[in-house]
């Protein structure tokens, strides 16, 4: 049985957050987090994959530009996201603002496979008569639907789920020209 790591100090947290969400990203065992958007006060969530994580705390998802959540996050661009390690027992929530890019780049590295759930001739969420919809014969007609949101986290909750004393903190990240650094306080859980 693998014994839990003990976390001693703000510097031990900060370096697993980074660690959490760096190896998050390449894992497909880990890479599915939840964001909440909202708009008119009702929260709307569900499981996106991160895509990319970088040292100045912003996470990147892809997601249909035809999707109800782009409307929300035009709507209102701050987000939550919500990534849990069930095997660590560590859950880090984020908040956040959205920016939404197009980025062709990151649609040239898609496998064929990918590019299809952008590549629906009705907008994701469209009511159907049955269950069967087509796609668009020409694969790369969903780069037009294909969008980058790009989240600039500005606070971090990160807790760790240890009996009998579990160990919460809170972090804000701050920016100036050259970086990003957390400035943190201990919880109660």
């Amino acid at each position: 049985m693998k014994e839990n790591k003990i976390f001693t100090n703000l510097s031990e947290i900060k370096k697993n957050i980074h660690l959490e969400l760096s190896f998050a990203q390449h894992d497909k065992n880990k890479r599915e987090i939840t964001l909440s958007t909202s708009v008119k006060n009702i929260p709307s969530s569900r499981i996106v994959i991160l895509r990319k994580f970088s040292p100045d705390y912003t996470i990147q998802i892809f997601t249909d530009a035809r999707s109800s959540k782009i409307r929300e996050m035009k709507s209102n661009n701050f987000v939550s996201l919500l990534y849990y390690n069930k095997f660590e027992k560590i859950q880090i929530r984020m908040n956040g603002k959205v920016a939404i890019l197009k980025k062709k780049t990151s649609w040239k590295n898609f496998s064929e496979f990918s590019k299809l759930n952008y590549n629906t001739i009705l907008a994701p969420g469209s009511k159907l008569s049955n269950k069967k919809f087509q796609y668009n014969k020409d694969i790369d007609k969903g780069l037009e639907n294909f969008l980058v949101c790009r989240i600039t986290i500005e606070e971090i909750d990160w807790l760790k789920l240890i009996y009998p004393k579990s160990i919460r903190a809170k972090f804000f990240v701050m920016r100036n020209e050259k970086k990003a650094k957390l400035n943190g306080s201990w919880l109660v859980p």
